[in-house]
């Protein structure tokens, strides 16, 4: 798994959208109160968006995260969903602490009027522990992973921006959140999942928490490289034991080895010379043994 590469596709997409997103939000909330700049985006209604939003909302909720995990974990791309877990926890604990220390109240509960926040049917709007937004975190969480663990594909830079955004803009629109709250949610996201994946070999992240012990995985990742798919072939590179040797053990037996292959080359090519020249050499004995 990479660092960050700005030069990468993917990396560069993301990261350069992501930081427009940033700048967009709070450029917004230095143009605007926090109650003008929600009405703008709450109060942009249509039909199709009512639909959408429910979906998106439920992007960043954390079944839904753990369902992304549990379908990479399956597809074998443990590394990865292992980090999105280490990225998710991480990032959802540093939200839920600035949850109850700040309190902040939910846009329904700070207008007077609570007819000025427009839901959306089947969605209860919330009234406390507003900052910062939950789904927001998750969702930049689990997208900056991913893009980070994915290199040189630019729709899935844009794929996972775009997601995550849309999920912030959903909450929002449903009512839940404050701008400040989205922006915060973002970078809180944003910086989790860079932190896990700059950390993907530290052992709790590498072995997925102990997750691999329950699966009854071998511990050491197996990896072959193509340089030593040879070894491969023979049963040298084991699981448990990588692309590694037993030492001196291999050395001893290729040489044993070709020893034995040059002997049996050599007594090839001298037993027809002797067969042909058997009978003279017998008679030559002979005639010494008589002499003597």
């Amino acid at each position: 798994m990479k660092h960050l590469d700005v030069k990468d596709n993917a990396h560069a997409l993301f990261f350069w959208c992501y930081a427009i997103w940033i700048f967009a939000l709070a450029a917004m909330m230095s143009l605007y109160t926090k109650e003008e700049a929600f009405l703008i985006i709450n109060h942009f209604r249509s039909s199709f968006l009512d639909q959408v939003s429910k979906f998106a909302t439920y992007m960043g909720n954390g079944l839904f995260v753990l369902l992304v995990v549990v379908i990479l974990a399956i597809l074998k791309r443990r590394k990865i969903a292992w980090t999105i877990l280490a990225s998710f926890c991480l990032s959802g604990i540093v939200c839920v602490l600035l949850k109850r220390i700040f309190n902040e109240p939910r846009p329904v509960s700070c207008f007077s009027d609570p007819r000025a926040v427009l839901g959306v049917v089947g969605i209860h709007l919330n009234r406390s522990h507003g900052f910062p937004s939950g789904h927001t975190t998750s969702a930049f969480s689990v997208a900056s992973v991913i893009v980070l663990s994915v290199r040189r594909k630019r729709w899935i830079g844009l794929l996972c921006f775009f997601l995550a955004c849309f999920v912030g803009y959903s909450r929002i629109y449903l009512g839940q959140h404050f701008v400040g709250d989205i922006l915060v949610g973002s970078v809180l996201g944003g910086i989790g999942g860079y932190v896990c994946v700059s950390k993907s070999n530290f052992c709790l992240i590498k072995y997925g928490f102990g997750i691999e012990f329950l699966l009854r995985k071998k511990l050491a990742p197996f990896t072959c490289n193509d340089e030593r798919k040879d070894d491969h072939e023979d049963g040298c590179c084991k699981r448990g034991l990588g692309n590694q040797r037993l030492p001196g053990v291999m050395a001893m037996v290729e040489g044993e080895a070709s020893e034995i292959s040059k002997g049996r080359s050599e007594a090839g090519e001298s037993r027809a010379p002797e067969d042909e020249n058997s009978g003279e050499l017998c008679e030559r004995h002979r005639d010494r043994f008589r002499s003597s």
